[in-house]
């Protein structure tokens, strides 16, 4: 079975003088995959940072909550908490994918070199077959790099993890 993982797509990291890379493109793709997933009744894992109390990304905050243009039903989905980069790491979502009798998985979100990094490389050392959303990931622009060459980079470095495939290609099988 396949389950989409929605990594970080919180207000939080929209509100900022320094925009992710093509905003409205990564919802739009990141909706086009949810719809996806519905139809073919795979499992929706939504993963929120979760700060400190009087941290960014505070839980229920409004930095915390997720992009308003996510096509969510809470009802449906799943939505897990993590206070590290790798959605993996303290969160038990590897248990609850084999529960679900998951194996492979399909990665999309922000931010590139961060979270999504992590989740990749760490789902990969949990052996799932991971998927990763080329054009259904972003960041923003750091004093070295533009978000563009970020993101290529990383799709090109994390194929030795993971199967790097455009949202128009992913298939969803079972």
């Amino acid at each position: 079975m396949v389950a989409l993982i929605v990594v970080d797509v919180q207000k939080g990291l929209f509100l900022n003088e320094n925009p992710i890379l093509n905003e409205n493109e990564l919802i739009e793709n990141i909706n086009r995959l949810i719809g996806g997933a519905r139809a073919n009744k795979m499992p929706v894992v939504f993963v929120q940072h979760e700060g400190k109390k009087g941290e960014s990304f505070e839980k229920n905050s409004d930095s915390w909550k997720l992009h308003e243009g996510l096509q969510v039903e809470s009802k449906k989905y799943v939505f897990i908490g993590k206070r590290h980069s790798s959605c993996f790491h303290g969160t038990g979502l590897a248990e609850k994918l084999r529960k679900w009798g998951v194996g492979q998985i399909i990665i999309c979100g922000l931010k590139t070199p961060y979270c999504i990094d992590s989740t990749v490389r760490h789902g990969y050392s949990k052996e799932f077959k991971v998927i990763l959303a080329k054009d259904a990931h972003s960041t923003n622009n750091t004093s070295f790099l533009d978000s563009n060459s970020i993101i290529n980079h990383h799709n090109l470095i994390l194929s030795d993890y993971a199967e790097i495939i455009s949202v128009n290609d992913i298939q969803f099988i079972y």
